[in-house]
């Protein structure tokens, strides 16, 4: 199908069907209207919600643009300001500084790395004229992957009597 802007916030649908079994159907364009309201806010997701706070984790954000009923506005072209806040989180390239995001179709996409320590990143999108979107992405520890033992003595005797505390 394709989608076609008619006038303000309206599209049409026009689905075409070649064959109908075997006979050629004589009308074969069928019409439907979907009504969008203008841009009102910024809605934020991220996938997935909790990453392991290794460093080398990465969340992707969604910022999409939708009208007061939640419709996406597939004409929206904003320039969108994201921005992190939080110790567990970094865009992909080290930095903390907001980006800026151009939407295309009604949403624009950017990724985020962990850190090493643990704890909440919170995610802002910002636009022109848009209520502000915010999501959330947890760090959390991942599996150990080096084990330290410790004993408190070197050598123990065999004689069912002596003994040592081993910490892990």
């Amino acid at each position: 199908f394709t989608l076609t802007p008619t006038t303000n916030g309206v599209f049409t649908n026009v689905w075409q069907l070649i064959r109908q079994g075997i006979s050629w159907i004589s009308n074969p364009v069928f019409v439907t209207t979907l009504v969008v309201d203008p841009p009102s806010k910024l809605l934020c997701s991220v996938i997935p919600g909790s990453i392991v706070s290794d460093g080398i984790s990465v969340a992707t954000v969604l910022v999409q643009v939708t009208d007061n009923s939640g419709n996406i506005v597939p004409v929206a072209n904003n320039i969108v300001t994201v921005t992190i806040s939080g110790e567990s989180g970094t865009w992909l390239d080290g930095g903390v500084s907001p980006r800026q995001a151009g939407v295309s179709q009604g949403s624009t996409t950017i990724s985020l790395r962990s850190t090493t320590k643990t704890g909440v990143i919170t995610i802002t999108a910002t636009a022109d004229g848009l209520e502000t979107g915010t999501t959330n992405v947890i760090t959390t520890p991942g599996l150990a992957n080096k084990l330290i033992v410790e004993s408190s003595k070197l050598i123990v005797s065999a004689d069912n009597v002596s003994s040592t505390t081993i910490n892990a």
